[in-house]
């Protein structure tokens, strides 16, 4: 599976309103430098299932080995409407319509 479809299903996963879409979502939001520290519990990764986990773990290695970074793949906005998502109900809801408005993964070109 290619990089870009690795992050599509973790991107997609991420909006869900499941635990595995928190997990995703802390990931992601992890991964992304935007100055802010975005935590993300390693048991809670490892927690996955075995596409999720596999997909984790390819995508980070990617990084690695190629000294990429998150923000060459996803835009500002898609990473601002994981941010709103809160699973803790503080905010909005991973289903709230008011993030609809946002691109899905496949929509938004990859820089």
């Amino acid at each position: 599976m290619s990089l870009e479809a690795q992050l599509e299903l973790i991107y997609n996963t991420a909006q869900s309103g499941t635990r595995e879409g928190k997990v995703c979502r802390d990931i992601l939001l992890s991964l992304w430098d935007d100055g802010i520290s975005h935590g993300c519990d390693l048991r809670e990764l490892m927690s996955l299932d075995h596409d999720h986990y596999t997909a984790v773990q390819q995508v980070i290695e990617s990084f690695y080995s190629s000294k990429q970074q998150l923000d060459q793949y996803m835009t500002t906005r898609q990473m601002t409407v994981l941010d709103e998502i809160d699973y803790g109900k503080k905010k909005r809801p991973a289903n709230d319509p008011a993030l609809s408005v946002a691109d899905t993964f496949g929509k938004v070109k990859m820089r």
